[in-house]
């Protein structure tokens, strides 16, 4: 396995084991939590911290640009130019999704943001990227307080593995979601993708057409039943069929 994996040289059930035991510690938690804020400490930093609050409050896409050009434009970095644009609005973060540079490095240091947005988007740039790069930076989101945070970071990695044709990464990926589905539930369906992925590659002569496609799709199921429940209330008051 490439050295993305650290030291690991044993097999894939050693490797799933490893993943679970980071998850089951806290995965890299305090890399998804807020750091402690401490005040500018130059030139720099202030004019970052200006923008920043600025882009936080602001709605007025057209100011919003003006006042952060020079971050947008990376004068002050690739990661603050990222995350100035994932602040942005929906353009900017089509602009990110289609970046042609590498920016998986920077990106992964904006998972340590203290703002879950910030997070979530991150994870679902990574989502379209299928880099094996990120997966122990984006199995910190899978202790996320929020569950939508959980259940879009679950996603995002059911994405990943469905553009992954390496059977350690899933495997890893797999038992990961596990931990997070034994211990806070409600990523079922992100499961149960990335389950179907990992039989088609240990199995490839059976046919598995439709998966990797069927992995940028929402589950169809939840809000089925939620149509069909108050209609099946109504028959039971009204008799009507």
């Amino acid at each position: 396995m490439g050295s993305i994996w650290g030291n690991v040289e044993n097999d894939s059930e050693d490797f799933t084991g490893q993943v679970r035991n980071f998850v089951e510690e806290g995965g890299g938690k305090g890399s998804a939590a807020p750091r402690p804020s401490r005040p500018p400490a130059n030139a720099e930093e202030r004019r970052l911290h200006v923008v920043f609050t600025y882009l936080r409050g602001a709605d007025n896409y057209f100011k919003k640009a003006e006042f952060a050009a020079d971050v947008l434009n990376g004068e002050f970095g690739v990661k603050n130019e990222l995350l100035a644009r994932l602040m942005m609005g929906p353009r900017e973060f089509e602009d990110v999704l289609k970046d042609p540079r590498d920016i998986i490095p920077p990106l992964i240091e904006l998972l340590n943001n203290k703002e879950v947005d910030i997070r979530v988007k991150v994870a679902q740039v990574f989502a379209e990227r299928g880099d094996e790069r990120v997966l122990f930076g984006m199995y910190t989101g899978l202790n996320e307080e929020a569950y939508w945070a959980r259940y879009s970071f679950s996603m995002a990695l059911a994405k990943i593995a469905g553009r992954l044709d390496n059977l350690e990464a899933v495997s890893g990926i797999h038992a990961a979601m596990q931990v997070c589905a034994e211990r806070n539930g409600g990523i079922s369906p992100a499961l149960l993708l990335v389950k179907m992925h990992l039989g088609r590659l240990r199995c490839p002569d059976d046919d598995a057409k439709g998966i990797p496609s069927a992995l940028n799709k929402p589950p169809l199921a939840a809000p089925r039943a939620a149509v069909e429940r108050p209609d099946t209330t109504a028959r039971m008051f009204t008799g009507k069929k």
